[in-house]
């Protein structure tokens, strides 16, 4: 009897001590898995920038040399894309095309003024420095002592700037000289881009996504999966329809986003986005293309599949 007890308690013990040894080897594995999520680099980079300043008397004078510059790139086939997000957010909100136009027309062209290169990798930003704080900032880049107007051109490539927006940089330089008739300084010329560069860091920056979805999926099934699983136990169904409901739900509530930031595809499902702002919904769709947006479903859908036990 006793002997038979001692079996009995052993048993339980050494099956206790089993599954939570297979817990904790779980645990280990979906940490080192977060971990070497959050640690795959080489998708970001600091995007080049090139500047110009331009000194100023005063406010007024801040506004219409503005005016004048973003005139000049809209005449060289760039777009203003901060008053295309104005519009968009504020249809949005359901606000009449009259009432859209007037606060665009407000706006035009006094703050945060953005243009767009038609290769679609090129942005101009103009800005004013007057005040002593506004001054600070821009003394991080410029030697300055009164009001500027900053001419900020951004290349959304790692290695450098295109052609095109090199010579839409020297015409701009050269039209501000002739025009304005006053000083115009620049700070940071811009610099030749290597395509090799761009192409070797677009591939480092895929595997980052990749790697930082599937662990964010993984995440998410281990937390909603368990929950979901459990509650599906209780139903009186067939393991195959069980499994399909299985996987729906996992697919429609734990699908991670496809972004390059690691902590808001891990922490934001795509049915959160879509329920929290469909606006944003569509901006992630309109980020990816609808084929990785779908594929994303697909290896859900499979992961789901293998993982119903």
């Amino acid at each position: 009897v006793y002997r038979g007890i001692i079996g009995l308690m052993s048993g339980f013990i050494w099956g206790m001590l089993v599954e939570t040894a297979a817990r904790a080897v779980r645990a280990v594995a979906l940490i080192a898995l977060c971990l070497v999520g959050a640690c795959v680099g080489g998708g970001g980079y600091t995007v080049p920038r090139a500047i110009v300043v331009i000194e100023v008397v005063n406010e007024p004078d801040a506004y219409g040399i503005i005016e004048i510059v973003g005139a000049h790139f809209l005449s060289q086939g760039f777009t203003r894309t901060d008053l295309d997000n104005m519009r968009e957010t504020m249809r949005s909100m359901g606000r009449s095309e009259l009432e859209i136009e007037a606060r665009v027309a407000a706006r035009f062209p006094y703050a945060g003024a953005t243009y767009a290169h038609p290769n679609g990798t090129t942005r101009v930003t103009l800005s004013k420095s007057l005040t002593d704080i506004e001054l600070s900032s821009a003394r991080t880049y410029a030697d300055v002592d009164g009001p500027i107007v900053t001419i900020d051109m951004f290349e959304h490539r790692p290695s450098g700037f295109t052609p095109e927006s090199i010579a839409a940089f020297q015409a701009m330089v050269v039209a501000m000289q002739d025009r304005l008739h006053r000083e115009v300084t620049v700070v940071r010329e811009p610099w030749f881009g290597n395509p090799e560069v761009d192409r070797k860091t677009e591939q480092r920056k895929k595997v980052k996504i990749a790697v930082q979805w599937v662990v964010g999926m993984v995440l998410w099934l281990a937390v909603l999966g368990a929950m979901i699983g459990c509650i599906l136990r209780r139903f009186p169904w067939s393991v195959t329809t069980k499994r399909i409901v299985f996987v729906v739900l996992c697919c429609v509530l734990a699908t991670p986003v496809l972004v390059p930031t690691f902590f808001l595809g891990l922490l934001i499902p795509i049915v959160v986005i879509g329920a929290l702002s469909p606006g944003g919904l569509a901006s992630v769709l309109a980020l990816n293309g609808p084929l990785p947006f779908a594929g994303s479903f697909v290896v859900s859908a499979l992961i789901a599949w293998w993982a119903w036990r």
